[in-house]
């Protein structure tokens, strides 16, 4: 067996292989020999019928996909073992199977997508424009104000403002009758968030307390006619105590203000760094992203990423109780153009990954320990066993491997880059 034709065109290895005449005829004989071994004919005990009896009753067409599995197995490793060098996405593959015949060369045509090129543009002494969501200020006030809402207290109102909150009993119905009102639920809203209905809370100001009303909702084809039921309990304001120790003694925190305002501004400070750093990371990939060359992108490879978000897509539809078509139908969408929508996003994902694994082959040094992947692993292993989810562990290390040697890629990366935050 030897490999007489191999080119590679569109990041696709084009490979013949050719079995000689002997080697053909050794695996028709093995495949006859396996079935004289099972089948019982007629005159013959098992495994000693001649073989010009077994193919005048197995015909060679009969027998071909047996055949043809052994040899190109063969023929699949021994040109994987040839092309040791060759970065290939998967597995080769046959496109079309030529009928085999006894005393003839036999020759398989496959193919081998393989990884597209990669030459990522430099990015030695760029400045990157950032944006940052928020300030280290915001930070702070957003941590504080996270603590003082856990402490809010709420007292009774005789009549609202539209920073206050209702105590309502709300249901759904399809009449406008009390009789239709099945378990309503009793709720504290904010006058400010239409959280039931858009426009609801305007109505709900100008009810009185113990009055109730019938709001109509927006027409589907399954309810042509609804309503939410809805009736004010009371009204209420939320009221944020001080920042002060006064505070801080009666929350029984053991520290004292400026102790714990210095602690507040580390937090906010470190969390602000991370967000930084998180947009650098961002702005960086995108720029490499839209500015590296890359070869074309097979269609195998392609349509991998695609099947992957569909099946996660298919996954999530499940849990919301849908089928397929009631969300194509809900979406107004086909399954082409959604095929579509997906396109920009996962074209970028290939590229991102592409990237990925041009810095991990070419920056070794960047690879994660054992130790570290093992350790790692070991406790998305113990979190997963706690869930009820147990994983293989294998699966895991090799996950954690390669989310490791992103991190420290994506650290690298950006480790030397000069970054100016854009104004809000």
């Amino acid at each position: 067996m030897n490999i007489i034709e191999y080119f590679i065109e569109k990041n696709t290895a084009n490979v013949t292989m050719e079995f000689t005449v002997e080697e053909v005829n050794q695996y028709i004989r093995q495949v006859y020999v396996d079935i004289n071994q099972n089948a019982t004919l007629p005159g013959f005990r098992k495994g000693k019928a001649p073989l010009n009896v077994l193919k005048s009753r197995y015909s060679l067409a009969d027998v071909q996909e047996d055949i043809l599995k052994s040899m190109i197995k063969v023929a699949f490793n021994h040109f994987m073992q040839e092309k040791k060098d060759v970065q290939f996405i998967q597995y080769p593959y046959m496109k079309s199977v030529v009928p085999l015949q006894e005393n003839k060369p036999y020759q398989i045509k496959m193919f081998a997508d393989i990884y597209p090129q990669v030459t990522p543009t430099d990015i030695v002494g760029k400045e990157f424009e950032i944006e940052v969501s928020k300030t280290v200020v915001s930070i702070v006030q957003d941590k504080i104000n996270a603590l003082l809402e856990t402490h809010a207290t709420y007292s009774d109102l005789e009549k609202p403002e539209r920073q206050d909150y209702a105590i309502i009993e709300y249901a759904y119905t399809e009449t406008e009758t009390m009789n239709g009102v099945k378990s309503p639920k009793t709720q504290m809203i904010s006058l400010l968030n239409d959280s039931i209905q858009e426009g609801l809370n305007d109505k709900i100001m100008t009810m009185a307390v113990g009055e109730y009303l019938f709001y109509p909702l927006p027409e589907t084809n399954d309810h042509p006619n609804r309503f939410v039921y809805v009736k004010v309990i009371g009204w209420k304001r939320k009221e944020l105590p001080q920042l002060n120790q006064e505070f801080l003694d009666a929350i029984q925190s053991g520290k004292q203000l400026d102790a714990f305002m210095n602690e507040i501004n580390r937090a906010s400070e470190a969390e602000y760094n991370r967000l930084k750093n998180t947009a650098t990371i961002e702005t960086v990939l995108d720029y490499l992203v839209i500015n590296s060359t890359f070869e074309d992108i097979p269609e195998n490879l392609y349509n991998h990423y695609l099947e992957k978000q569909l099946a996660d897509l298919e996954n999530e539809i499940t849990k919301m109780k849908l089928t397929w078509e009631k969300y194509l139908e809900l979406t107004q969408q086909t399954e082409e153009s959604l095929k579509k929508e997906m396109e920009p996003e996962l074209i970028k994902q290939i590229k991102l990954d592409l990237l990925f694994r041009h810095f991990a082959m070419t920056h070794p040094e960047l690879a994660p320990s054992e130790e570290n992947v093992k350790q790692e692993a070991q406790l998305l292993h113990d979190r997963f066993q706690k869930e009820g989810h147990p994983y293989e562990m294998v699966k895991l290390e090799n996950y954690m491997r390669e989310n490791l040697n992103k991190g420290n890629i994506m650290d690298w990366l950006v480790k030397d880059v000069k970054t100016k935050i854009k104004p809000a």
